[in-house]
């Protein structure tokens, strides 16, 4: 009796080797589930000594272990299903299967490092009961990578003409990294401490689980991207971009100003955030605008932004969180703005990575203003990240003048004006040129 062309349809070659792997994975995840469930007990009073978490983690690990099971004894018994010829769906699970094998080590060594070498339990702990699961499950991955680029070694060769095509752009850039590599070693700087005053204090740095958010969520988006494997509507750019500058706006409002060196705690007589050092001048410029007193030949510093800090007083008063919230509604632009850019670039992740970094860094920094002098973020009066938004506008005209077919003279005129907005907050800018 033959096979139903019906049935045919559903049926392509391969399923040897996805039923091995398949079987594989339920061989690791039912291993972790062992040795999860053989850890020291977590209290008397749970189920079998064993938390709700514990429990949890033991009941998805079986799920994944029959849910293996079954699907290779499907593809054994009736083929692979035509679903998975399809490129985007093969691109997506070859994307997710680097992303957890990835990922899930990434995430142990985050967890162990927390941990302070085992002096925070809680965080030893954690690791402790996700290492079997998220141990198998990298191995899983890298299993599911490496098979679905066996299945597609015969587009291989084109792979194999790009990489040779890049080879000579390759050996420059090494060569150069090379170069300031043996430059530094030799010469020491920026490895040995310089007599420099303030400057050079360490700077605010992103910390592990943000590192893994965003490369967690960029790799998502793409692997969304994949699937759908569609052209995307007209106006997604713009609707990402909005939805970025809303998020960063509330998040950068949801966090109230913590007071440090350069926004002084509040004291007598009025009780008042009073912006320090370069802020300072910054704001007495204003107030000078704002009280009509003429500067007679005094060069002011930051033009073009004392006069907005002057405009952000008139409208929300002498208060300085009202007119740091209406600084904040004008950065948060500076995120969506780094998407653009990544987008124009051809790499809407590369762009929603900048975009959420960018994000993340500000709050961070708040956080860090107690402790550190060297930081600049939305809550100052200061005038780096102003600068850093114009610039940025002015990156994203220029690509897209260059990446433009048509004779377009706005583009450039348009360029040139933002250089020169920026070269009003700061005179640096002009560099850009």
């Amino acid at each position: 009796m033959g096979i139903s062309p019906e049935h045919n349809k559903t049926v392509r070659p391969g399923s040897t080797a996805w039923c091995v792997f398949l079987l594989l994975s339920a061989v690791q995840f039912g291993a972790a589930f062992i040795l999860t469930a053989f850890l020291p007990a977590d209290g008397s009073g749970s189920l079998f000594g064993l938390s709700p978490l514990r429990l949890a983690l033991l009941a998805v690990q079986l799920v994944f272990v029959l849910a293996a099971v079954l699907l290779a004894w499907q593809f054994w018994r009736k083929g692979l299903p035509a679903i998975l010829s399809r490129q985007g769906l093969e691109d997506a699970l070859f994307a997710a299967g680097c992303m957890v094998a990835f990922t899930s080590p990434l995430l142990l060594s985050t967890l162990y490092a927390l941990s302070q070498q085992g002096e925070n339990y809680t965080y030893l702990a954690y690791a402790n009961r996700l290492r079997p699961f998220l141990l198998a499950a990298a191995v899983a991955g890298l299993e599911l990578a490496a098979l679905l680029a066996w299945s597609r070694r015969a587009k291989l060769g084109a792979v194999a003409s790009t990489v040779r095509s890049l080879r000579t752009p390759w050996l420059i850039s090494t060569a150069a990294g090379l170069a300031v590599f043996l430059i530094i070693l030799i010469t020491r700087i920026g490895l040995e401490t310089e007599s420099t005053g303030s400057w050079g204090l360490p700077a605010v740095p992103f910390l592990e689980w943000q590192i893994l958010m965003v490369w967690s969520g960029t790799l998502a988006g793409t692997l969304i991207l994949a699937a759908r494997g569609k052209t995307l509507p007209a106006r997604i750019d713009l609707i990402a971009a909005i939805l970025i500058w809303a998020a960063a706006a509330a998040l950068w409002l949801s966090q109230s100003v913590n007071t440090a060196y350069f926004a002084t705690a509040p004291r007598p007589p009025a009780f008042a955030i009073y912006p320090f050092s370069d802020g300072m001048t910054y704001a007495v410029n204003a107030q000078a605008i704002l009280a009509g007193v003429t500067w007679q030949g005094e060069i002011v510093a930051r033009p073009l932004y004392v006069t907005l800090l002057a405009g952000m007083h008139a409208l929300a008063g002498q208060d300085y969180t009202r007119v740091i919230a209406i600084q904040t509604l004008i950065l948060a632009a500076f995120p969506a703005m780094l998407y653009m850019i990544g987008k124009e670039m051809g790499s809407r992740p590369l762009g929603l990575a900048a975009a959420m970094l960018t994000i993340l860094r500000d709050i961070t920094a708040n956080q860090s203003a107690p402790f550190t002098h060297n930081l600049t973020y939305s809550k100052l009066y200061f005038s780096e990240l102003p600068t850093a938004m114009l610039l940025s506008l002015a990156v994203y005209l220029a690509l897209l003048w260059l990446n433009s077919s048509l004779n377009r003279p706005t583009l450039p005129l348009a360029f040139g004006g933002v250089i020169g907005l920026a070269m009003l907050v700061r005179t640096q800018s002009i560099i850009t040129l």
